[in-house]
């Protein structure tokens, strides 16, 4: 889970935060646990215990209308098509 160890930061622009090494959301990391890193994240870990179901406690389940939220996709795998990654990502 999130702790005050973690290397998170907040946003400038939209307040939300994430991690600093993956960028995935807090929100679901603290919700769910650090299967919501990216996977090429050290900070990255698997659950088999259902965490992975909807939390009222995950703003981003709760944005849904129905279901859980999505695990981040690996930018290193090639998950993403590179259209829908920022331009300034890796500058």
């Amino acid at each position: 889970m999130l702790s005050t160890d973690h290397p998170n930061t907040t946003c400038v622009y939209c307040g939300k935060m994430f991690c600093t090494l993956c960028g995935a959301k807090a929100g679901p990391i603290k919700a769910h646990g650090n299967q919501f890193h990216r996977k090429s994240c050290i900070c990255y870990a698997t659950y088999n215990d259902g965490r992975n179901e909807r939390s009222e406690d995950c703003e981003e389940c709760m944005a849904k209308a129905a279901g859980s939220c999505e695990q981040p996709k690996d930018l290193e795998s090639g998950d993403i098509p590179t259209s829908e990654v920022p331009s300034n990502t890796f500058n």
